[in-house]
């Protein structure tokens, strides 16, 4: 075999390797579509679980409708405090990703968000 035919061949050999480690590796950074919770779980000490639907939420908060799936959670609030969990429900938060990013990875914002998923999660 000639030098140039062995180096041809290296360089196929490379190129083919490159591009199976690259499509693996593409393959694994590739970002995969996300889900969104369709229900908010509140785990309450003891038994209690509550569950609530997102749909049913984001509906209390932009009209104050009281959907079916928030009648009985409805029931066991005044009217005070059901205009304060639409108020809170239906409030934006004026945050950017960099600052969303620097509270999440502060100690304290790791502890805020430790024990928040202990109480709440989404399913």
């Amino acid at each position: 075999m000639s030098p140039a035919f062995q180096f041809r061949r290296l360089l196929q050999t490379s190129l083919a390797a490159a591009l199976a480690v690259g499509g693996v590796l593409l393959d694994a950074i590739q970002p995969r579509p996300s889900h969104s919770a369709e229900d908010i779980r509140i785990t309450t000490t003891g038994p209690l679980v509550l569950t609530v639907s997102v749909d049913d939420l984001a509906t209390f908060a932009e009209t104050g409708e009281i959907t079916p799936g928030l009648r009985l959670y409805a029931a066991l609030l005044n009217d005070a405090l059901l205009g304060q969990l639409q108020a809170g429900l239906a409030f934006k938060l004026p945050l950017d990703v960099v600052m969303v990013d620097n509270v999440a990875y502060s100690p304290l914002g790791r502890d805020v968000l430790f024990n928040l998923g202990k109480v709440v999660q989404a399913t």
